[in-house]
């Protein structure tokens, strides 16, 4: 069993994770971790990204073994394309959207009657649902909500915004160590302890929102 560290950037067009083993050493590398999604009908496979994209097919639409009430990623940005009333997309930036209520089923917007929406916050816990179920897909032994993870949360959320992103991850089982915003320690205070929030600040200005950048800060902050 390890005790892997891993980081998840929660992105509006993409989702990406990566990892590092600590007990490699303090100069183990971060490496990507692909994301094992449905590319095409019958192609399941990891890629590097995870589009943030979620898909819900007419119960006709496609051979029930192909997905269950939704398709998460890939597959699920390409059938869009061709039905766009019943893709999800650009959750977070939903999430941040003061002008709606961002937990209401809401998404798709417009969609037809007959399409069953979902909440924003519903809709970033599917996409952490997906991770979180990859990872432990290729990680038996060490499932992803017993480790330390990392979310990135983006300068522009407001407190509320930031809450959901917790809830979203919540409701997929996790509960991240940090949630590491690039202009903002304070993100951090609730959750550690004083003088890892002031490590956090100094980490800042050369902090870089991709997954390998969220490890290399984070495992400074969580494992000294």
């Amino acid at each position: 069993m390890s005790d892997f560290l891993v980081g998840i950037d929660l992105g509006t067009s993409n989702c990406a994770v990566a990892y590092v083993d600590p007990a490699d050493g303090s100069d183990a590398p971060v490496l990507d971790f692909p994301i094992v999604q449905t590319v095409r009908p019958a192609d399941i496979r990891p890629i590097p990204l995870l589009p943030s994209a979620i898909y819900l097919p007419h119960p006709n639409e496609l051979p029930p073994e192909s997905y269950t009430s939704h398709i998460v990623g890939e597959f699920a940005r390409w059938q869009g394309a061709r039905v766009p009333l019943r893709l999800i997309t650009s959750a977070k930036s939903w999430l941040s959207h003061s002008g709606v209520n961002r937990t209401a089923a809401i998404l798709p917007w417009a969609a037809p009657s007959d399409v069953e929406k979902m909440s924003p916050v519903e809709a970033s816990s599917r996409l952490l649902l997906h991770i979180r179920s990859a990872w432990n897909q290729a990680h038996p032994d060490d499932p992803l909500e017993t480790l330390d993870a990392v979310i990135t949360v983006p300068a522009s959320f407001d407190e509320i915004a930031r809450a959901l992103t917790v809830t979203a991850a919540r409701r997929a089982g996790l509960e991240p160590e940090v949630f590491a915003d690039r202009s903002a320690a304070e993100v951090i205070a609730p959750l550690r302890p004083v003088t890892e929030v002031a490590a956090v600040q100094k980490l800042i200005e050369t902090f870089y929102a991709t997954p390998k950048g969220i490890v290399e800060q984070a495992r400074r902050v969580i494992r000294p």
